[in-house]
């Protein structure tokens, strides 16, 4: 993992999680022991309208923290509709240290995120959530669109 991502990610306070916050969590770690104590890698699809913000940050920031603790987790990300990846999202990663690539389109750029050299990129680019992309069975979605 680059430095300072894993900088990043040592400094987070799980103290200043909330209770009732923490009660939803819960829910969502029943579900990852549950497939991972089948030998199962869970699959979690971040779900929001345009897929270009929030969804994209739970998509690659479940990837880092499954990485920093050692579980193999599968994340995706869709929407209901297809924009594109918000430009504010790939400058804020920039500033936390992932690099990024991308292809040469005009309209809804495909991103290969990385976050550490020996970790496989992340492909993030703005789709609906049952795009061929993502998984069609036995995955957790988290809609992201409220909170």
């Amino acid at each position: 993992m680059f430095t300072i991502i894993n900088q990043t990610v040592k400094s987070l306070n799980n103290y200043s999680i909330s209770e009732s916050r923490k009660e939803e969590l819960n829910r969502l770690s029943e579900y990852l022991l549950e497939k991972l104590q089948l030998n199962e890698v869970p699959k979690i699809n971040f779900i929001c309208t345009h897929n270009s913000r929030r969804s994209v940050l739970g998509q690659i920031w479940t990837q880092v923290m499954a990485s920093h603790f050692g579980v193999q987790v599968s994340s995706y990300s869709g929407g209901t509709e297809v924009t594109e990846v918000n430009q504010r999202i790939i400058a804020s990663l920039e500033r936390f240290g992932f690099v990024q690539e991308s292809n040469n389109v005009y309209e809804n750029k495909t991103y290969n995120i990385s976050y550490g050299e020996s970790e496989s990129s992340i492909e993030c680019f703005s789709k609906v959530y049952d795009s061929k992309a993502n998984p069609t069975d036995g995955f957790l979605a988290i809609m992201t669109c409220s909170e």
